[in-house]
């Protein structure tokens, strides 16, 4: 468990031209970052607990 406290930046970028995709700051919170073909598929809250299920679309189902 990180005993880091303080806000956060994260920054997305392209690997190949460099360019900023999307930048967040965090402080108390998560990112989740899907890429290729990975969705969320469910999401579910436990008090404070968030449970998160990712995996690749189902056959038919559109990736958003």
């Amino acid at each position: 468990m990180s005993e880091h406290h303080k806000p956060v930046k994260v920054t997305v970028s392209d690997p190949e031209t460099g360019a900023v995709l999307e930048e967040k700051i965090l402080e108390n919170d998560y990112w989740l970052i899907t890429v290729g073909n990975v969705t969320v598929k469910s999401i579910q809250r436990m008090g404070r607990t968030d449970m998160i299920a990712v995996g690749p679309p189902k056959k038919g189902e559109k990736h958003v």
